[in-house]
């Protein structure tokens, strides 16, 4: 695997780093998901 990266052009050490930073998106896209979850359930309580 490390000698197609390199043949790209990437080192292992970049593609770390783009792979990590992609799954903290995930975490904070999650995170969003199960606030805005949480803030429409508050919002029907109190509308209804």
């Amino acid at each position: 695997m490390d000698s197609v990266l390199t043949t790209l052009g990437a080192s292992p050490d970049k593609f770390a780093n783009v792979t990590s930073s992609s799954v903290a998106v995930k975490e904070v896209q999650l995170g969003c998901a199960k606030l805005l979850k949480t803030m429409a359930t508050a919002v029907e309580h109190e509308v209804g």
